[in-house]
């Protein structure tokens, strides 16, 4: 069953049902555990709970005290995956590509999906690694792998490839490399437009362009203020 979302953390030494427990002192190296930061967290009242309202309020969190109603005692997350992606219904064996700290992977995981994920960063994949271990619902299912666009090998071809904000150009090639045919693409990362208005990012390799996608077959292209997303096939 797909973990639940909550507002609730739980930085205290006792469990409290409907929260998520992250203890102070783990605070620090977990921030990539929380929620989006437009998303005010609930500290839940404790002999931490002011110390960790210091802590998120000086990097900037909106946050207060409040205690969680009666919830379930787990299953829950804070962080969230992609909310593009969450809209998508993908089947069989999955890439992630780029998969930063996992949080995408562990939601395809959770909704039983085969999951091998791939990042150039040590730090990344194994942040990935452990979040499984504390949030996947079951066995861990995940591939990890530390490798890069030019590295990433596989004997078997997937039947999707996610690429969220980690644009392997050309996409086309990569796709023949790592996907069966008829194989799905589905990838998100900043417009032509966000660039244009913002002047960022400043690497273009981070920019999705309609032309860039030259080879695959088309079944949706949006794009925005800020973000382009494609759904494609080979």
């Amino acid at each position: 069953m797909p973990l639940s979302s909550t507002r609730y953390l739980n930085p205290n030494p006792a469990q409290v049902q409907g929260a998520v427990s992250i203890p102070f002192e783990e605070l620090p190296l977990r921030m990539h555990e929380l929620p989006d930061p437009s998303v005010e967290i609930l500290v839940v009242p404790g002999p931490d709970a002011e110390a960790t309202l210091a802590f998120l309020c000086a990097r900037k969190r909106t946050c207060r005290i409040a205690a969680p109603d009666a919830g379930p005692a787990g299953g829950l997350r804070l962080w969230s995956p992609n909310p593009w992606l969450e809209t998508l219904s993908l089947a069989g064996s999955i890439l992630d590509v780029g998969c930063g700290t996992g949080r995408n992977a562990v939601h395809l995981a959770d909704l039983g999906l085969q999951v091998t994920a791939f990042d150039r960063l040590p730090d990344a994949v194994e942040r990935g690694r452990v979040l499984e271990r504390r949030y996947h619902q079951g066995e861990p299912k995940i591939k990890w792998v530390r490798a890069s666009y030019a590295t990433f090998e596989t004997e078997k071809p997937f039947d999707a490839m996610v690429c969220l904000m980690s644009i392997p150009y050309p996409l086309a090639i990569h796709a023949r490399k790592w996907l069966r045919e008829g194989g799905l693409v589905v990838a998100q990362s900043y417009s032509q437009a966000h660039r244009a208005s913002t002047g960022k990012p400043k690497d273009e390799r981070l920019v999705l362009r309609r032309d860039d996608v030259e080879g695959l077959h088309i079944e949706s292209w949006e794009e925005d203020a800020h973000y382009a997303r494609l759904i494609a096939r080979l």
